[in-house]
């Protein structure tokens, strides 16, 4: 198990919601882009975007 995902269990456990804040931080890892958007009562959508390499 990775750091990352000790961390947010942690933080899990003490009741606190890092969720998105995770997801975001693994996207630029990786070197995608992040957003997300949320409208109350309407739920919130993630939008990662990354390129695949190709012939590499």
């Amino acid at each position: 198990m990775d750091l990352t995902l000790r961390v947010a269990r942690a933080s899990e456990a003490r009741g606190e919601h890092i969720g998105l804040s995770m997801m975001a931080r693994r996207a630029v890892a990786i070197g995608a882009e992040f957003q997300a958007e949320s409208e109350p009562g309407e739920g919130t959508r993630i939008l990662p975007s990354f390129q695949l390499p190709i012939g590499e």
